[in-house]
């Protein structure tokens, strides 16, 4: 099973990052969905995107036909696509499932800097990737019977779909590249980053090519490295050999990768990887440049991203990530000093060594000693930090993320005063990424990328609230605002700020074939304006538009008449990092030539363009830190460690070893085809759009709603104390699960049923209908437990509504109320209970339960709150029911009670380990009869919803007691969202009718301690939603009057929450 569920989480993890999405979060069944259907494809999406949708429907089917004659591979379902943009940020991801072939589009497009942002457009790059992926994995299995299997069962689809991280990744990065001519393999950034990590010996050894973690850009290893072997494979052998490979993994033959590549290579992939770095490596010696014309200024072994120098040069910030599979974020605020307080500590040290052994040797000065860290904003609630920027000496703007009340995330802008530590929220829902600020601080000037268009905004300060500040100010006056209230952004580029609708200017109207990076002010005039700009099928461009003084007015917006386009160095192909120099004359950028990259000035006046760094470094980031009368270059170079900074005079070069020329806009392919030998190629992207042009529906149609997916789903425990329950059941649904559905049933020797549920979620009260039919003998389990089968039947309606906190202290507040109405009916039962008596004896109580039938109210309420700050976080929740009764004995006796129950938690983590107290009780007031049930682990047949007056405990047996209350007090420790060491304290009150037996021994006392862990998958796909594994080993502890009876129990179960 470890396998199985390993299998799932890799496959619902991004084609284009480590993320892992959760169908709850990211497909809301209460939006307007639209469907789009093509030959090939059904693609959904609401209005707002539907621009981008069409335009990707038209990539998607160029691909399908491209990959049918390049492959001569098909699918034999229409794939599901959904549109959408959940992060506001670059992403996708495919299931390949080889029966429901799912993808995922989200529509932000790629910034200059990034891997992926070498495409003739963002859809196309996308579309293509992803259904690489879809055919590559989701080819039906020539095994008959393994093929019916997956058509029925998506979680053994998903596992037979499964490939080593790096092949999969690797193969449709390769496809990528080879049918544009354009991406990851031809891509200068990475081809240099990739050669410094050779030079430094630290390519990932075979066994680490699919790792998520453990080194800088281990993550980005199965794609960048991966590609590239694969590529290798190709040129030594052929297209055909690794080709074939696929073929043989789907033959009758089970074959897996490392056989199906052995029969065909003749050595195993790890042997022929192992040949393919040492050629590599060489390449990269033979090219390596020796030079010292930069000084290494900071030595980071983390990510380092936006370095930028104070107004006063006194000091420089930076944004910092830890080279974990979950980073985790941060901006330090550094000082440009000299570290004499690190200098000391290291000499004092060396002092020490050479005092106690004077014949020691001590340790040599560090290539560099760090500047000082004074101060560091942690990433709050996951909300990352990005594209910082100085408002003054002692504010600093940047971007990171809010959540809607749609769960949809926005990129927003953030007012971080670094003397107070105060964060201020300044935008809700702006959808902006890199920005900057005027020298006068009268406004910003930023990249927007809403609904997959990207557009320059302009957006005054004043009116969020910030008042005129100089950027050599100290401080803000007394207007500035701290409370904004703040609501969302309309669509025409305007943003709410205390209720008042404040003008955010278009300089460039949103576009899906634009898109534009870098947008830089003149730190001396901020009427002049640097940006970086692509159109589709072309590189990207450093253009320069004048603002006007009308603009300053908010009179008038678009500056496509005033832009213009500088030259750049000939056959260039990444470009990016663009900043201004201190004294406003000159423009500083990255640009490749062959697999090298270099820093460029660019002289406004003259436009002269000079080349600035000897390409030694793999160079980044690149700024001016101006001191005395001394200007310097300081730029950040990838390591295998992660980015160190360098220092050097800025230097303006005789340019003799480059031509320049001013780019014109890309009309055909030939300039990237040379890349490739491939006869198959994609078309110019976003030419052509007759491959989708019919209307789209509404999704409460045919082609959404009331397309029921079914996929067939096995469950069941395996439980020491209790059952070992098997349960089969067919589940349906819709993609968007607005309307969803199970049946199972299951059998062992203790227990027995059948259930079923329907819910709809396409209003917004969800509501839900469940049935149920089981069948009990807990004599089964062991001597404690003896008497006559439990028969009881039942339905339950019910209905929740959920609602948030998404700003401010409470942001990250939840809460769901919910009600429901159940029914039950209980056979006859009897059972005898093994207690002590009041001499230590041992004595089996015959107990006669009277058949009943038992109807219950209930309302609810759920909640969750914390603050996550990375290194420490606090944690609450709670969940709360009230209840209200009428049992109805056989013979027509009723009785009517009420209860509450539910649980308390809260719990803290440090370092990445969760400690976690957790109260959980449960009343039941009113009755002369005990209604409540102890023990046993639920399951879909023996769902706790179903039955208001069940308490299960997976530690115990089914019904190891009945009573009228339940208290559980347990503390646990373990990693943070991992297992948990846990010890608990159990009362249950088994005070029995008779309550002139055993009266010393009404109450039953457990002490539980040993390790438990619970695993929910809420993942894309009918048969991987829902999906709940919890597990436990424990040692019981029953205190009795005499000697304490001890027990080891362990449980697993699977089960599908609804």
């Amino acid at each position: 099973m470890k396998s199985l569920i390993s299998s799932v989480v890799l496959l619902a993890s991004a084609a284009f990052s480590s993320f892992s999405p959760s169908a709850n979060e990211i497909l809301n069944p209460k939006l307007d969905w639209q469907v789009l259907e093509t030959p090939n494809f059904k693609i959904h999406f609401t209005p707002n995107y539907k621009d981008w949708a069409y335009n990707a429907a038209n990539e998607m089917e160029h691909a399908q036909n491209l990959i049918k004659q390049q492959q001569n591979r098909v699918l034999t379902e229409k794939v599901d696509v959904v549109v959408f943009d959940p992060l506001n940020n670059s992403n996708g991801f495919a299931l390949a499932f080889s029966h429901k072939p799912f993808m995922a589009l989200y529509a932000t497009s790629a910034l200059s800097e990034t891997v992926i942002s070498n495409s003739d457009s963002w859809p196309q790059l996308l579309a293509l990737h992803e259904y690489v992926h879809l055919v590559h994995l989701g080819q039906q299995d020539r095994a008959k019977w393994r093929n019916t299997i997956r058509k029925y069962h998506d979680l053994y689809d998903a596992y037979a779909s499964g490939l080593n991280r790096w092949v999969s990744e690797g193969y449709a990065t390769l496809l990528e590249s080879k049918l544009t001519g354009r991406g990851r393999l031809f891509d200068a950034q990475v081809e240099a980053t990739i050669l410094q990590y050779a030079r430094e010996g630290a390519l990932p050894k075979y066994s680490q090519l699919s790792a998520t973690s453990g080194g800088y850009k281990a993550g980005s290893m199965a794609y960048l490295v991966g590609v590239r072997f694969l590529a290798w494979l190709e040129k030594e052998y052929s297209e055909q050999h690794l080709d074939a490979v696929w073929t043989r993994m789907r033959g009758e033959a089970n074959r897996n990768f490392d056989n199906a590549f052995e029969g065909i290579f003749q050595q195993p992939a790890s042997q022929l990887y192992n040949r393919f770095v040492a050629e590599y490596t060489q390449i990269a010696m033979n090219t390596e440049q020796q030079s010292n014309a930069a000084e290494l200024w900071f030595d980071a072994d983390f990510e380092l991203r936006s370095p930028t120098f104070s107004p006063d040069q006194s000091k420089f910030l930076a944004v910092e990530a830890s080279n974990d599979a979950s980073p985790k974020y941060k901006l330090s605020v550094y000082e440009t000093a000299i570290n004499t307080k690190a200098i000391e500590t290291f000499n004092n040290q060396n002092e020490a060594i050479l005092n106690d052994d004077t014949q020691d040797i001590a340790n040599n000065e560090p290539r560099v000693f760090n500047s000082k860290r004074i101060k560091a904003l942690n990433s709050i609630n996951g909300k990352g930090v990005s594209y910082p920027r100085w408002l003054n000496e002692e504010v600093v703007l940047y971007v990171a993320s809010s959540t809607d009340n749609q769960g949809q995330q926005h990129q927003d802008l953030f007012k971080w005063d670094i003397s107070t530590g105060k964060v201020t929220q300044l935008t809700t829902s702006l959808n902006i990424r890199r920005f900057d600020v005027s020298s006068d601080a009268e406004f910003i000037v930023a990249e927007r990328n809403e609904f997959g268009k990207s557009s320059l905004i302009k957006l005054s300060l004043n009116s969020l609230g910030l008042a005129s500040l100089g950027s050599n100010t100290s401080g803000l006056n007394s207007s500035d605002s701290n409370n904004l209230d703040l609501d969302s952004s309309s669509s025409n580029g305007s943003v709410h700020i205390q209720g008042k609708l404040a003008s955010a200017i278009e300089l460039k109207t949103p576009s899906i074939k634009e898109s534009y990076d870098f947008p830089r002010l003149n730190p001396k005039n901020p009427e002049q304006l640097a940006y970086l700009s692509k159109s589709i099928n072309g590189n990207w461009l450093v253009k320069l538009a004048d603002l006007g003084s009308s603009n300053r007015d908010n009179t008038s917006s678009n500056i496509s008449t005033s832009d213009k386009t500088i030259a750049l160095p000939s056959d260039y192909q990444f470009l990016s990092y663009l900043n201004w120099t201190p004294d406003g004359e000159s423009l500083l950028f990255v640009a490749s030539q062959s697999n090298q990259l270099f820093a460029y000035q660019y002289d406004i006046k003259s436009g002269f363009l000079s080349q600035i760094t000897n390409g030694e470094h793999p160079v980044a980031w690149p700024t001016v830190w101006k001191t005395e009368d001394k200007l310097r270059l300081v730029f950040a170079s990838t390591r295998s460690t992660g980015p160190n900074l360098y220092v050097q005079p800025l230097q303006k070069t005789e340019n003799t070893t480059f031509t320049t020329q001013i780019p014109k806009p890309q009309t055909e392919r030939s300039k990237f085809t040379k890349n490739t030998d491939s006869k198959y190629l994609m078309p110019l992207a976003g030419t052509k759009h007759e491959l989708a042009n019919a209307p789209s529906v509404p999704y409460n149609s045919k082609a959404g709603l009331h397309d029921q997916n079914i996929s067939l789903v096995l469950a069941g425990t395996n439980s020491t104390a209790s059952s070992n329950l098997i349960e089969i059941g067919i589940k349906g649904a819709d993609l968007m699960q607005r309307l969803s559905w199970m049946i199972s049933v299951g059998s062992d020797e203790v227990l027995s049923g059948y259930s079923g549920y329907m819910s709809w979620k396409g209003w917004p009260v969800n509501v839900a209908v469940n049935a149920f039919s089981i069948e009990i003998d807990p004599s089964k389990q062991g001597d404690d437990i003896l008497g006559t089968k439990i028969n009881k039947d039942g339905f339950n309606i019910a209905a929740d509504w959920s609602y948030g906190v998404y700003q401010g202290l409470f942001e990250t507040y939840r809460g769901q109320l919910n009600t429901s109405l159940a029914y039950s009916s209980l056979d006859d039962v009897q059972f005898a209970v093994t207690q002590i008596d009041n001499t230590g004896n041992t004595i089996q109580n015959l107990m006669t339960n009277v058949g009943n039938n038992e109807t219950s109210f209930q309302i609810g309420h759920k909640q969750t709150l914390s603050y996550d700050m990375q290194e420490i976080g606090v944690f609450q929740s709670s969940d709360i029911t009230w209840l209200s009764g009428e049992t109805e004995y056989t013979g027509g006796q009723k009785e009517k009670w009420t209860g509450h129950q539910g649980s308390f938690i809260l719990g803290a983590t440090w370092l990445d380990v969760s400690l976690i107290a957790n109260h959980t009780w449960a009343t039941r007031h009113d009755s002369d009869i005990n209604l409540m049930s102890f023990g046993g682990l639920d399951s879909n047949i023996l769902a706790s919803h179903n039955l208001p007056n069940w308490v299960f405990i997976p530690e115990l047996p089914f019904a190891v007691a009945t009573g009228n209350d339940f208290t559980r007090n347990t503390i646990s420790i373990g990693p943070k969202g991992g297992f948990q060491v846990y010890f608990s304290d159990l009362e249950l009150d088994t005070k029995p009718s008779n309550a002139n037996v055993f009266t010393q021994n009404a109450a039953r006392e457990y002490t539980i301690y040993g390790v438990r862990g619970d695993i929910t998958l809420e993942l894309i796909g009918l048969g991987l939603t829902g999906i709940d594994i919890e597990f436990g080993l424990a040692n019981v502890t029953e205190k009795l009057l005499s000697d304490d009876k001890e027990d080891t129990q362990a449980w697993i179960s699977l089960k599908y929450n609804y």
